[in-house]
């Protein structure tokens, strides 16, 4: 309880002096809707406090390990629990706009190679506004956006729905490069999937859609994989032609 109590401290001094360096430019009713923002934030922590032990194991505070690694996007609607209902402990997420491997290596390979997660995950989703981005003219954004846009796969002949598609093809094969070794003897499996929040795929809102397995993109053939075998409310794509999409 006593570091808890100190965590609780310290993030409110932080808080604090983080407030009063916004207080300088922010207008009276932006100060507002600022304090009422990190109000609800320490009110979240401090019941998140009281079911800690809970939440977290103790074997989950000395060591962590992981059974998967998952690269998602930055999204703020794209949520953990779609793809694991008890995400503490179980996955080691990293994120970023796009659901990109290419610019988060050393964060990927950490979770393969010393956390030794089997599964790595590559979950783009519906109208991702970064893929929505890298294909149009973002030339008058920043220099660090345009950096992270520009390592995207995009296809600007074909639709989003199917671009979406094309990157993760994309991020999975860098990946299954990377992880060669450990995806030739079967020690890491990589999976691209699309989390579908708009019902975009035509399989229901929020359905996890199987679209990629170490290169793998024929649905027939995903069908059938050693992996998908006697699994149960599998969904893949029904086009064996993604660009189409």
């Amino acid at each position: 309880m006593k570091l808890a109590k100190l965590t609780t401290v310290l993030l409110t001094i932080t808080l604090c002096l983080f407030c009063n360096i916004v207080c300088a430019t922010a207008t009276p009713a932006e100060l507002t809707e600022i304090r009422g923002l990190i109000q609800q934030m320490i009110d979240v922590n401090n019941s998140y406090i009281r079911k800690f032990t809970k939440k977290v194991s103790t074997d989950s505070l000395k060591n962590q390990t992981p059974n998967t690694t998952a690269v998602l996007c930055s999204d703020s609607r794209v949520d953990t629990e779609a793809i694991n209902d008890d995400p503490v402990g179980n996955l080691f997420v990293i994120r970023n706009i796009g659901n990109q491997v290419d610019t988060a290596y050393g964060s990927v390979e950490y979770g393969v190679y010393h956390l030794h997660t089997n599964i790595l995950l590559v979950v783009g989703h519906s109208q991702c506004g970064a893929i929505k981005a890298a294909m149009s003219d973002y030339s008058a954004e920043s220099k660090r956006i345009r950096a992270e846009l520009d390592s995207l796969e995009v296809d600007k002949s074909i639709s989003l729905n199917a671009n979406i598609v094309h990157n993760i093809n994309h991020q999975v094969s860098l990946a299954v490069d990377d992880f060669e070794d450990k995806v030739n003897s079967g020690e890491v499996v990589i999976i691209g999937l699309v989390y579908d929040l708009h019902n975009d795929y035509k399989m229901g809102s929020g359905q996890l859609i199987i679209v990629n397995i170490n290169n793998e993109t024929d649905p027939k053939i995903l069908a059938t994989s050693k992996y998908l075998t006697g699994l149960n409310n599998v969904k893949l794509l029904q086009q064996s032609d993604y660009k189409s999409l």
